[in-house]
């Protein structure tokens, strides 16, 4: 594909290409992530956390804990909320805006998530899973 048809769509937020994009660039992070963990900085997993909250179905391949407690129709809203928590403590820390994102994201997913459970028990199916 020439360089200018793939930036071109890439502009436009209805491209087939954003999903790819996002699924290319969470598995960059995501692998960053695994690299680095042992620096106990949350910066990779936050970029990951961008680009798939977003777009949960980016994120094809089974995820490692903890990104599967954390996106997706399987994703437990404690857990996001904790790590939000986390990521708040740490943006207070270190002033990163993308950091700030990344918790709101995660909060915005549980408030969905929980949301979705509710809905789910007062219609009598606590235990399926439906999209929003």
């Amino acid at each position: 594909m020439p360089a200018e048809s793939f930036a071109g769509g890439a502009r436009d937020p209805a491209s087939p290409s954003i999903p790819q994009a996002r699924e290319i660039l969470g598995k960059f992070h995501i692998q960053r992530h695994h690299a680095t963990v042992s620096a106990r900085r949350p910066d990779e997993l936050v970029q990951t956390l961008m680009y798939w909250l977003a777009a949960p179905e980016a994120a094809l391949d089974p995820l490692r804990d903890p990104l599967d407690r954390m996106i997706g129709l399987a994703a437990e809203p404690a857990m996001q909320t904790r790590y939000a928590d986390t990521l708040i403590h740490f943006a207070r820390q270190q002033h990163k805006e993308a950091v700030v994102k990344a918790a709101i994201l995660l909060l915005t997913a549980a408030v969905e998530a929980t949301a979705r459970t509710i809905r789910n028990r007062r219609s009598g199916s606590a235990g399926s899973v439906t999209p929003t």
